[in-house]
């Protein structure tokens, strides 16, 4: 029988964390890099930032809502968004991003059949 190499550690779940700041053009959004889908990377420049993209966080509230993806978004009082998600709901938020990054706008997602 084959040996089967096991890591003493637990593989941990991909964290997606976002942090979005208002700027007069729209919004500024920086990327934690450890962990960025490559498919995401493409939207952010060489310090991981991306300048006058079109937010709606109640759209993402929603979004995040109709996948079942819990995430954590803490507002500050100057208006910044932090955005936290890990494992499938780091997919989620990683998707929506892009959808945001590719049109600058996002259609919101037809209501689940009862």
């Amino acid at each position: 029988m084959p040996l089967k190499a096991v890591s003493s550690q637990p593989e941990r779940p991909a964290v997606l964390n976002v942090l979005c700041s208002p700027t007069r053009e729209g919004w500024r959004v920086y990327v934690n890099p450890a962990w960025v889908p490559p498919y995401l990377l493409h939207c952010f420049d060489e310090h991981l930032e991306a300048h006058a993209i079109e937010i709606d966080l109640e759209d993402l509230d929603i979004y995040m809502q109709y996948h079942q993806a819990q995430y954590e978004k803490r507002i500050s009082t100057f208006g910044d968004a932090e955005l936290t998600a890990s494992g499938e709901a780091a997919d989620a938020l990683a998707a929506w991003l892009s959808t945001v990054f590719a049109s600058g706008m996002r259609m919101r997602p037809r209501e689940p059949s009862p």
